[in-house]
């Protein structure tokens, strides 16, 4: 019996495939031979994802005519899931595993899935490390007891990454809260002294587009206001229903940012208040950068502090301890920060031990 025909009568369905023809112009086809004669193919072409047509050719304008498996195909488009990124989040390790288990529980017996497997069994052995409080570096994985006596530069790249990943999608709020809490947490580090030119930059360009929405805003509103007349009355009702509701869902939305004292709120483009309200928090901004940029001036750098600090409270020796802390503090670094040195060093625990 042959091979294939074993794997179709265990149920095990032979992997799918398409042909690419590469023609004397330089062009290439992805199709599927519909069927071919001695002189021409007869092939029906992918033109979109969504969109085939059946094209005849000659033999003779083919150059070149390769067998793609489906499975390789689908592979391209995940054979960068591993390895991971350094500082790749939890959330991100589970959405790689999961594409990489949908395409190995479809294409598992072809090569490409067996290149998935290991890609698999990767990540899944970082994740093991992660959810125990590891994380991965650009020197590679590290232990929760190595990320434990870095943890301030650790968290902080963590955050950065996020900042500058936010500011690449133009998600101008989200990335502006993504800074405040790298600076509120861990601030004077090596990423947060990074970060503080592109947030500059992000606090400048999002004023801008702010002053210009201003400045468009009774014109536009006007022009919607001109929109609605045109419409007949039961349009107009429910256009100004779902107005209605925006603005209530907007409403009910500001309302739980000040109940979570969320720093820098959201805001509705469609409201001059709120656009007023951003535009003023922006416009003081450069001047509060400015104080940081001295403060970041008068500390050292609050990563290697808190490891020098992590080293001490370790080893129970006070003297070095105590001015570090007091340094961290000024520094204005996250008091979770300060509570686990404290705590490391546990002075009645040491006490203790020595009698």
């Amino acid at each position: 019996m042959k091979h294939g025909s074993l794997l179709l009568l265990l149920g095990l369905a032979l992997p799918a495939h398409a042909d690419i023809f590469t023609l004397k112009d330089g062009s290439k086809l992805d199709a599927t031979i519909v069927s071919k004669t001695l002189d021409e193919y007869t092939l029906e072409v992918n033109v979109t994802s969504s969109i085939k047509e059946i094209r005849t050719i000659k033999r003779s304008e083919v150059v070149d005519h390769k067998i793609v498996s489906e499975s390789d195909t689908e592979f391209e488009a995940i054979k960068d899931l591993a390895p991971a990124p350094p500082f790749l989040p939890t959330e991100g390790y589970e959405a790689r595993i999961k594409t990489l288990k949908d395409f190995t529980d479809k294409h598992g017996l072809s090569s490409a899935g067996v290149k998935a497997k290991r890609m698999l069994r990767e990540l899944e052995s970082e994740l093991a490390v992660i959810e125990k409080g590891g994380l991965k570096t650009e020197s590679g994985l590290i232990t929760p007891e190595e990320r434990e006596q870095n943890a301030l530069t650790y968290d902080s790249q963590l955050y950065a990454n996020e900042f500058k990943r936010l500011v690449s999608d133009r998600a101008y709020i989200p990335a502006i809260r993504a800074y405040d809490k790298l600076e509120t947490k861990t601030f004077g580090s090596k990423a947060h002294r990074a970060a503080v030119p592109l947030y500059e930059k992000l606090v400048t360009t999002y004023a801008d587009a702010i002053a210009r929405e201003l400045d468009q805003f009774d014109s536009k509103e006007e022009q919607r206001q001109r929109t609605l007349e045109g419409l007949s009355e039961a349009n107009r009702k429910r256009a100004e229903e779902i107005e209605r509701e925006r603005e209530e869902r907007f409403a009910e939305l500001r309302e739980k940012e000040e109940a979570d004292n969320v720093s820098w709120p959201s805001v509705n483009i469609n409201d001059a208040d709120s656009l007023d309200e951003i535009l003023g928090m922006l416009d003081d901004e450069p001047r509060r950068i400015d104080a940081v940029k001295q403060d970041l001036a008068d500390f050292e750098e609050t990563g290697q502090l808190y490891q020098k600090a992590y080293q001490a409270a370790a080893a129970k020796d006070r003297e070095t301890l105590e001015p570090i802390l007091l340094t961290l503090e000024k520094a204005r670094v996250g008091e979770s920060y300060l509570d686990r040195l404290v705590e490391l060093y546990n002075p009645e625990g040491s006490e203790q031990e020595s009698e």
